[in-house]
């Protein structure tokens, strides 16, 4: 059963399904041997042998599999579909301006939390643009804006789309809108930091007294 689950594209195992499928197909199989049984009974007393019954068993064995892989296919991925169809790439925009103060982070986490189970390579990228916010170090929002330069040309000139778990309208926008959203937070960040860089506490020296 796990080999013909592996066979589903994108298909993300769950044993729970797994083990009700499999539950169904042992109670099909045991009520078709039944009547299989049964019928054989009656055949050997009248001295014929029901073919039809075991044509049927032989197409129900056939078919069951199938059925099987198309139910686990439909428990997994109409799931994260929705997911990705009921948020628009246009919140986005919405949280960043939720924050209240410009340059912080936390909208990075809100909105990096909502990719976190369906793309979590994405999630870790903005997990690092978050780190470099945070820590306020220039050259490493810097490199995390060049990380970005490279990602966005790839997935737009690259075939990777749909590799990526980007299908549909909606998620092609949000593929091409959330790293320009996440290089804009770096940038505001970039500037505030240049505008007010940090300086260090003046240290008295040692030993003068502070004047009075």
């Amino acid at each position: 059963m796990n080999q013909l689950a592996r066979r589903v594209p994108n298909l993300e195992l769950d044993s729970d399904v797994v083990k009700t499928q499999v539950a169904t197909f042992k109670t099909v199989e045991a009520a078709l041997l039944k009547k299989l049984t049964s019928s054989s009974a009656k055949a050997e007393t009248k001295e014929e042998i029901d073919e039809s019954a075991v044509a049927k068993l032989a197409e129900e064995m056939k078919a069951l599999p199938s059925r099987v892989a198309e139910r686990l296919a439909e428990s997994g991925e109409p799931f994260r579909r929705r997911r990705m169809r009921r948020f628009h790439p246009m919140i986005l925009e919405e949280l960043m301006h939720m924050s209240g103060e410009p340059g912080d982070p936390v909208a990075i986490l809100m909105v990096a939390s909502l990719v976190r189970d369906d793309m979590p390579w994405l999630y870790e990228l903005a997990m690092e643009v978050y780190r470099a916010v945070k820590a306020g170090d220039v050259e490493c929002i810097e490199r995390e804006m060049q990380r970005l330069h490279r990602f966005s040309e790839m997935i737009m000139r690259g075939p990777f789309m749909e590799e990526f778990g980007f299908v549909g309208k909606e998620s092609h926008m949000f593929a091409m809108e959330f790293p320009r959203i996440l290089e804009h937070s770096l940038r505001r960040s970039l500037e505030l930091k240049m505008e007010h860089p940090r300086r260090k506490p003046h240290k008295p020296r040692v030993g003068m007294e502070p004047s009075e």
